[in-house]
């Protein structure tokens, strides 16, 4: 069963965001723009992606000035 609109996203941290990016450079994938809804708490990739990437924080996550790339 799915969650409802009004529950609160739960983050644990602990996310590795490099299996995203590296398999959309090893596909040559072109999107137009990746939205990533988060804690924020994660692996971020050691060289920064091409694409236009949206972080979606939920509330107590990852400061957004501690985000290597994208916009927050």
């Amino acid at each position: 069963q799915l969650g409802s609109l009004h529950d609160r996203p739960k983050g644990g941290g602990g996310t590795s965001f490099r299996p995203y990016f590296s398999q959309v450079a090893t596909e040559l994938l072109l999107p137009d723009l990746c939205v990533y809804f988060t804690d924020g708490f994660g692996e971020f990739p050691k060289d920064v992606p091409t694409i236009p990437t949206l972080w979606v924080i939920s509330p107590g996550g990852r400061d957004s000035r501690n985000f290597p790339f994208g916009q927050v």
